[in-house]
């Protein structure tokens, strides 16, 4: 099985991406890389993900995402999502699980499912089977969020047009109807202390678990 992820980067005041590229080579991680670089942040969040996922689908890999460049790695998390990535109607696998998440839902220890739409659920460092992927970046509510083309945004809670990824995706899947996986404790650290827009992280943003 093959594996392309695509990393996220922009400037930061106190730069993480060479402790997140470190972490990730010592991980363990046996896969393709590339970062997907927004040198002006003239993208904005989503459609920098938008690039990097488009990137990373190009690759042809059977599992591609996106990951950012201020999370740091457990080592062997590949091993670990080799025994998931396969199963039947499984929409993606989130390495990043925030505490916040874990503790409303009271994740077991291992893989946990979590299939809930818009604010229902979130995280990070989604990781698609290819063909799930190419459906998540041609779906049309991923497409309106991308093109600011959505009605009614009122009866989403904290809407923001280009922003919020973490909501946007786990939408998109519970829409297609596709299961979503999280494992705990998660097998990703948040380590970016205030975020490239700006949204200073809390505790509820620590790795659930760890």
């Amino acid at each position: 099985m093959t594996y392309h992820l695509s990393m996220t980067t922009c400037p930061r005041e106190n730069p993480t991406i060479v402790a997140a590229l470190t972490s990730l080579r010592d991980s363990g991680y046996n896969g393709g890389l590339n970062v997907s670089e927004d040198d002006n942040q003239q993208l904005g969040c989503f459609r920098n993900y938008h690039k990097a996922l488009t990137e990373s689908i190009a690759s042809g890999a059977d599992v591609v995402g996106v990951i950012p460049d201020d999370m740091l790695f457990t080592n062997n998390w590949q091993y670990i999502v080799e025994g998931k990535i396969n199963e039947d109607n499984l929409g993606n696998v989130a390495l990043y699980v925030p505490k916040g998440l874990g503790n409303r839902y009271s994740f077991k220890r291992g893989w946990n499912t979590c299939n809930k739409g818009w604010a229902g659920a979130w995280g990070g460092c989604y990781l698609f089977p290819l063909k799930v992927a190419k459906e998540v970046v041609s779906h049309p509510f991923y497409l309106a969020h991308l093109n600011n083309e959505l009605a009614d945004t009122d009866k989403l809670l904290n809407y923001e047009w280009n922003k919020r990824i973490d909501h946007c995706i786990p939408e998109v899947l519970f829409q297609l109807g596709y299961d979503q996986w999280y494992y705990a404790p998660s097998v990703c650290e948040h380590v970016g202390f205030n975020s490239t827009i700006g949204h200073r992280h809390t505790n509820a943003e620590k790795p659930y678990l760890r």
